[in-house]
């Protein structure tokens, strides 16, 4: 992909979907005969379904930019199958692996393992609590996101701080909290580019 970002992809497997780590895109976690798992090369692309709605996140916002550049990667990497949540189950076709969702959009009900992005916890504090409206911290951030973390197979931070207030937060498992940094687009920001210190300096930066 264009975009330095890395993705995270759970084990395709729902027997395996509580591993302690997310496989990556060309390996599964499989079962043997002696009923011990391991790790084996795929076959096939992972298929992942993401809700359609998050192609309607705008990519002016920080939360729509994000998407919009990790789908635009996962794709290269793995079969996406946008569906539209609740929306009658296709009787003919191969079942997603997994899904793949934005915290905002709560638990989906969906039977194959679900990884979602959150992108912090950090609300904790008096100081940062004061600030939110109690309606929203009540709805959206306790009751949306939270049922959502719970719901969970895997949960993808952008930091480690945000994965260190997921797991506090919640007491989530460690092992399915993945902090994966957002990537940069090297064609826009550019260290070595000519005036670029003198620009970051005179803007406050370092």
């Amino acid at each position: 992909a264009r975009h330095r970002c890395r993705s995270v992809v759970p084990s395709v497997n729902a027997e395996a979907s509580r591993a302690p780590h997310a496989g990556h895109a060309r390996r599964a976690w499989t079962r043997t005969a002696g009923a011990s798992l391991r790790l084996a090369p795929m076959t096939r692309r992972v298929r992942v379904a993401v809700p359609a709605a998050i192609r309607t996140f705008s990519p002016m916002t920080g939360t729509g930019n994000m998407w919009a550049h990790v789908l635009d990667g996962l794709a290269t990497r793995a079969q996406l199958d946008f569906t539209e949540l609740g929306a009658p189950r296709r009787r003919l076709g191969r079942r997603p692996d997994v899904w793949l969702s934005d915290c905002g959009l709560g638990a989906i009900p969906v039977e194959q393992p679900l990884v979602v992005q959150v992108h912090e916890a950090g609300w904790d504090e008096a100081d940062a609590r004061a600030t939110l409206d109690p309606e929203f911290l009540r709805v959206v951030l306790e009751g949306r996101m939270g049922d959502a973390v719970r719901a969970a197979a895997h949960i993808i931070t952008p930091s480690a701080s945000a994965r260190h207030q997921v797991i506090e937060h919640w007491q989530v498992d460690p092992g399915r909290v993945h902090a994966v940094p957002h990537g940069v687009d090297p064609d826009l920001f550019d260290p070595d580019r000519p005036g670029g210190s003198d620009l970051v300096a005179r803007a406050g930066g370092r």
